[in-house]
């Protein structure tokens, strides 16, 4: 368990440096192709469910019944996904859940993913998406504070927007 862990973090790492590398060459660009957005997301969230249980959080994944094609970068569209939900098993306890949700307004398609976790204060809701900041500092030796300023500059990249919704002790949706 602890080398699976071991391993884990250091994948995680390598894989932050890779996309801190590809944000900070500007001429990097998303690789837009047409994807079933849904059903995609829904697919690429299906190993966080194993996650779910080895924490005992409760992990699911809500869609429109709709088809919704969608120009995208999987690959970016994983990293920042993945970022995001990562963050919520950090924060969650043992009990809590974590939801990603995919839904359409008028001719926007959103993806937030909700959780139960710690929440963050309001006095640091403005520094989250800055590269190296970590709102809880008990938690710093679990992460290095760039995984939503990873997210928040590839959604920019890919012509969308990024915002944090949390209240203390409640949990956290970011959309």
């Amino acid at each position: 368990s602890y080398i699976d862990n071991s391993i884990f973090q250091i994948n995680r790492l390598i894989d932050m440096l890779i996309s801190t590398a590809l944000l900070d060459n500007k001429n990097e660009k998303p690789r837009l192709e047409l994807y079933n957005y849904p059903l995609y997301i829904k697919a690429f969230c299906d190993h966080f469910s194993v996650q779910g249980e080895h924490h005992e959080i409760s992990f699911k994944v809500t869609i429109p019944d709709e088809k919704v094609v969608v120009a995208i970068d999987n690959i970016w569209i994983e990293r920042i996904l993945g970022n995001l939900i990562q963050n919520s098993f950090k924060f969650t306890p043992k009990n809590g859940s974590i939801t990603v949700n995919i839904f359409k307004n008028n001719n926007d398609i959103f993806t937030e993913v909700v959780d139960t976790g710690i929440g963050i204060p309001d006095d640091k809701k403005p520094f989250i998406f800055k590269r190296n900041y970590q709102a809880h500092e008990e938690h710093k030796h679990r992460g290095q504070g760039l995984g939503l300023a990873i997210a928040k500059e590839m959604v920019q990249r890919l012509g969308g927007e990024i915002d944090v919704f949390s209240k203390e002790g409640k949990g956290t949706t970011i959309r």
